[in-house]
Order: C-alpha cells, then structure tokens, then sequence
C-alpha cells in the first residue's frame, strides 16, 4: 500500500514537470517545439 502511494506521488511529480510558464515559453531549456509555442500564443494572443 504504501509503495502504491510513493508510485502515485511520484507519477503526480513527473507530470506537474510538463507544465512551463508562459513568460519562459521562449526558454531553449525547456525544449518547446514551435508548434506549441504557437498554440499558446494563439490561446493568450500574444
């Protein structure tokens, strides 16, 4: 049970890392393709 729950806090940490701040969209380091980066400015109208 209690390695049930480590493997599901763990799964909710690796997916809360997919989440990039619009204002560090631009940010090589995050690796965000220009596809995506074009949906989100679509979305925010920027």
């Amino acid at each position: 049970m209690l390695e049930d729950q480590k493997k599901f806090l763990l799964e909710c940490l690796d997916k809360n890392h997919l989440y990039v701040n619009y204002s560090e969209i631009d940010d090589e380091e995050y690796g965000v393709n220009e596809e995506d980066k074009k949906l989100n400015k679509e979305f925010y109208k920027n």
